[in-house]
C-alpha cells in the first residue's frame, strides 16, 4: 500500500474519497448530458414546431385569396355571357 507506507485505514480513506469522486464527475457528465438533450430537442422543435397563430393566420390569408380568385372567375363567366349575348 503506497510502497508498505499507508496503513489501511489510510488506503481505505483515500480509496473512499477516489469512489466519492469518480462518482460526482459520472453525476456531473449524466446531468450535462441530459442538459444537451434538452438543448437539442428544444432547438428541434423551434425549426420543426408549428404555430398555431401562424398557422390560422395563413388559412385565413389563403381564404381570402380563394375568395378573391372566385369573385373574379364569377365576374369573367358572367362577362362572357353578356358578350355571348350579344353576338347572338
Amino acid at each position: 500500500m503506497d510502497g508498505g507506507n499507508a496503513t489501511m485505514e489510510e488506503y481505505f480513506r483515500a480509496l473512499t474519497a477516489e469512489v466519492g469522486v469518480l462518482g460526482q464527475k459520472a453525476q456531473r457528465m449524466g446531468s450535462n448530458q441530459d442538459n444537451l438533450l434538452r438543448n437539442i430537442e428544444q432547438r428541434r422543435e423551434e425549426v420543426s414546431g408549428v404555430s398555431l397563430d401562424e398557422e390560422m393566420a395563413n388559412m385565413i390569408r389563403f381564404q381570402h385569396a380563394y375568395s378573391a380568385a372566385s369573385t373574379l372567375i364569377n365576374r369573367a363567366d358572367q362577362m362572357m355571357e353578356s358578350l355571348l349575348g350579344m353576338v347572338r
